[in-house]
């Protein structure tokens, strides 16, 4: 029996570091068990995927949205009427005849089968897992975030593909509860799988090198990474998140003998949601009077990132997975967020991690809350320094999982 082809979908290695976390994850944890597999990765962004590079066993398969949603989807349809099909497919896609190449499908999509966002996406969200089950493999949902399934289309489309997955895994005992009203009663909640990350001893030292080539005098770091999403968000409800978090980070300076780093967490380009370093250079501008304020752009690397957020003595994110970076690394944390997902996240290292809706967000507000997270950052960090391995421990189990599975009827002989 060998297991030797996966195809990876949900992720992209360019759209934002959350995603390229969980991939790096999937593929560290995959090889280990799997020496020699080869990778393609279904991507929506593939000629941006392609010019980041990557290692020799990922291959980036083109799955544009348009030609996914509108042309491949249609065809997964038509494939299910028979064998003869799906092999003339095959023929003639490289993206059908990595599904038929495949042993598994690892399905990464951080979040799925959502009510009200819309029939679009819930579209892309069959089109991760469905044709790998109509060519008759193994899906593997890892941890993510689904539900709930109160509207019509989410649920019929969540009834009639879920349970055809070899394993779906909640993000969180919240989207655990849903799959259980959905029916599927024995469904598991593990940590999202970019905990389960490794970062090896060389990019721990480029980590280490890039903050002592700052020039920065010695004094205890805080690195601040805002986000576009929550900027946006804030726009919305009348709030100026960029001259709030301006007086927020000149208050800190006034109250506290610290260096201040600026660290984008997602590295798109123009208008996107993704891009955060217009924003972080905008923040900098206005704090650049400051002689403990720097800012530094990484390269497109989620595990240098994550090196990089380690170091800190303490850590204001605003994305997801900028907050996990932040926690796995023990690095005591103060969230400004927008949903239930931080606190779920959070909550497996029982540490008391503050967190902060953008509604409420304003200087002043945050202020108040660092000030008492701060006071407490020995604390925290021993918290997390001992209920870490735990969490990660847990989100490897998501991997135990597909190995077990591909242990049994699934593999291919």
């Amino acid at each position: 029996m060998s297991i030797s082809r996966f195809v990876i979908t949900g992720v992209t290695l360019s759209g934002n570091m959350g995603g390229a976390a969980m991939l790096s994850a999937a593929l560290q944890q995959l090889r280990r068990r799997y020496p020699g597999a080869r990778f393609q990765l279904l991507s929506i962004y593939p000629e941006a995927d392609r010019a980041i590079g990557g290692d020799s066993d990922l291959e980036i398969i083109d799955a544009r949205p348009l030609r996914l949603l509108a042309w491949y989807m249609p065809l997964t349809l038509l494939a299910g009427l028979g064998e003869w099909l799906r092999r003339s497919l095959a023929r003639r896609s490289p993206f059908f005849r990595a599904i038929a190449a495949a042993d598994a499908v690892i399905d990464l999509s951080g979040i799925a089968f959502v009510d009200k966002r819309g029939l679009p996406l819930l579209w892309y969200n069959l089109s991760c897992a469905l044709p790998g089950i109509v060519w008759g493999k193994p899906v593997f949902k890892l941890s993510q975030a689904l539900g709930p399934f109160r509207t019509f289309s989410n649920r019929l489309a969540a009834r009639l593909l879920l349970p055809r997955c070899a394993a779906v895994i909640a993000r969180g005992e919240q989207s655990r509860q849903f799959l259980v009203e959905l029916g599927m009663r024995d469904a598991e909640a593990l940590p999202d799988v970019s905990f389960a990350m490794n970062i090896p001893p060389e990019i721990e030292a480029e980590a280490q090198a890039c903050f002592r080539n700052l020039g920065a005098r010695e004094r205890p770091w805080i690195v601040v990474s805002p986000s576009q999403v929550v900027s946006r968000l804030c726009q919305k409800r009348g709030i100026d998140f960029l001259g709030q978090m301006t007086a927020f980070v000149e208050a800190l300076l006034e109250r506290y003998d610290v260096n201040v780093l600026i660290l984008p967490h997602s590295l798109g380009t123009g208008a996107s949601k993704n891009n955060d370093i217009d924003l972080c250079r905008h923040l900098y501008v206005n704090l650049q009077t400051h002689a403990q304020v720097y800012m530094h752009v990484p390269r497109h690397d989620p595990v240098l990132l994550r090196a990089l957020i380690g170091q800190a003595d303490f850590f204001i994110g605003c994305r997801f997975h900028a907050v996990v970076a932040a926690l796995i690394m023990c690095v005591p944390t103060l969230i400004l967020g927008w949903s239930h997902k931080y606190r779920e996240m959070a909550q497996g290292f029982n540490a008391d991690i503050p967190s902060m809706d953008f509604a409420n967000f304003s200087k002043d507000a945050l202020t108040d809350m660092f000030d008492s997270a701060w006071q407490c950052r020995v604390a925290t960090r021993e918290r997390l320094v001992n209920n870490g391995p735990a969490v990660k421990a847990a989100a490897i189990r998501n991997f135990d999982i597909v190995e077990r599975h591909l242990g049994a009827p699934y593999a291919r002989h």
